[in-house]
């Protein structure tokens, strides 16, 4: 199983520099929010890949998995932190004809109802954030050294069930071996006695 790193939405960036409320904020808390929601699915489909994997045979992977399931449950509280902060957003447009038209002092005492309100749910996100990237870190360092370690062990106990490597002289005699015993083959007759004709010849005259 492979990890892909995933941005971190940076609601904190927000809160250390303000955008005015309105518009502003929608387009930068926006993808805030649509990268939370992703970092939400990025985390829950690691950890179905892991309940699906050999890391479920090593010993404390439970605490390994709720770890993931951590991640996507404060990746997701991110999420719904930064969709409050939309929600606390003033916008602006045209009232209803029977509704009296904002003057200037109204906008302002609306938005500065509105801003620490939408910083106290930035936070809020920003803290759930880092939990997660925390999360994150842990389970992927867990998951490749233990993984990493079972290859290691799996990979010796074979060497040591195999032996070490025949040379091509052994490799040689053994085939001889189950050939018929010789070791080399020659075109010259082995020593010894002749053997006996097997068919009668006629005997000689006197």
């Amino acid at each position: 199983m492979s990890w892909h790193r995933t941005s971190k939405p940076s609601a904190h960036a927000y809160t250390t520099s303000p955008t005015p409320p309105g518009t502003d904020a929608l387009r930068r808390i926006g993808p805030l929010l649509l990268t939370a929601q992703n970092l939400t699915a990025t985390a829950l489909r690691h950890l179905t890949a892991l309940d699906d994997s050999a890391y479920t045979s090593l010993a404390g992977s439970p605490a390994g998995l709720e770890l993931m399931a951590s991640v996507v449950y404060t990746s997701s509280l991110a999420g719904t932190d930064l969709a409050n902060a939309l929600s606390a957003n003033p916008y602006e447009g045209a009232p209803l004809s029977d509704h009296p038209t904002d003057d200037a002092s109204s906008r302002t005492a609306r938005h500065a109802e509105a801003v620490p309100r939408m910083a106290g749910h930035l936070g809020d996100a920003a803290h759930q954030l880092d939990l997660s990237a925390s999360g994150c870190r842990y389970v992927a360092h867990d998951s490749t050294e233990n993984l990493t370690s079972v290859q290691h062990r799996k990979t010796a106990s074979a060497q040591q069930a195999t032996g070490p490597a025949l040379t091509l002289t052994q490799y040689n005699a053994l085939k001889a071996l189950v050939d018929g015993g010789r070791l080399y083959k020659s075109s010259r007759p082995l020593p010894g006695p002749r053997p006996r004709n097997l068919e009668q010849r006629p005997p000689s005259s006197p």
